[in-house]
C-alpha cells in the first residue's frame, strides 16, 4: 500500500498538469475561431443611400458624381454637387411664378444672385427633395420648370418650417451666395431662412 501511494499522487500529478496544459492550450484558440463565426460581418454601405448635407462618407462607399462633396452622401453635376441637388424623381415640372414684387423664378435668382445678395426674394416651385431637422434647419429644393437641368434649375432653401416632398410652395428668404456649410463645395445661391406659403 505505501509503495502504491507514491506512484498514485505522481499519476495525479501527471494528469492534473496535462489537463492544465490542455486547458492552456486550447482556451486561445477556441475563443478566437469562435469569434470570428460569432461577430457578424458589417454590411457593406447602401448602394445610392443619400446622407444628410455635412455627414461625412461612409468606409467603403465611392464616390458620387460631382466631386468630393458629392461623395459625402447627401444627393451630370450642378453647381452647388450632386448630393445637393432635387431628385432624379421630380419629372418635368411647371409651376407659374410667384406675384409678389421680389418673385423671382428659381432661374432668375441662380442669374441675378450677385444682385440679389443680401436681399429677400419670393419664389413658387415645386418640393422636389426635403431634409428635415439639418444642421438645425429644414433644408428644401425648389424647381419651378425654369433653368437648365444640373445648372441652374434647383434652388436650395432653409426654413424652420416643414414641407411636403412634391407639394407647390411659396418661399420668401433672404439671398446667400457662395455659402459654404463645410463640404467644400460652396452653394452659388441658397435662399436662408425662409418662411413656406400655400
Amino acid at each position: 500500500m505505501s509503495r502504491l501511494a507514491p506512484l498514485l499522487v505522481a499519476a495525479l500529478a501527471t494528469l492534473s498538469c496535462s489537463r492544465k496544459e490542455e486547458v492552456v492550450v486550447a482556451a486561445p484558440a477556441a475563443p478566437s475561431s469562435g469569434a470570428a463565426a460569432a461577430t457578424p460581418a458589417m454590411p457593406p454601405p447602401m448602394s445610392g443611400a443619400e446622407l444628410p448635407p455635412g455627414h461625412p462618407p461612409l468606409p467603403g462607399s465611392a464616390p458620387q458624381a460631382g466631386g468630393e462633396s458629392a461623395g459625402m452622401g447627401m444627393q451630370g453635376a450642378p453647381p452647388h454637387g450632386a448630393a445637393m441637388s432635387g431628385g432624379a424623381e421630380a419629372g418635368d415640372v411647371s409651376v407659374p411664378k410667384a406675384t409678389s414684387a421680389d418673385a423671382r423664378t428659381v432661374a432668375e435668382v441662380f442669374q441675378e444672385r450677385a444682385a440679389l445678395k443680401g436681399k429677400a426674394v419670393s419664389v413658387r416651385g415645386k418640393v422636389v427633395k426635403y431634409n428635415p431637422a439639418v444642421m438645425g434647419k429644414n433644408w428644401i429644393h425648389l424647381r419651378d420648370g425654369s433653368g437648365t437641368a444640373g445648372k441652374d434649375n434647383d434652388v436650395t432653401v432653409t426654413s424652420q418650417q416643414e414641407a411636403k416632398l412634391g407639394e407647390v410652395i411659396t418661399v420668401q428668404g433672404t439671398v446667400t451666395i457662395d455659402q459654404d456649410i463645410g463640404l467644400g463645395t460652396p452653394y452659388p445661391v441658397i435662399i436662408q431662412d425662409a418662411k413656406v406659403t400655400r
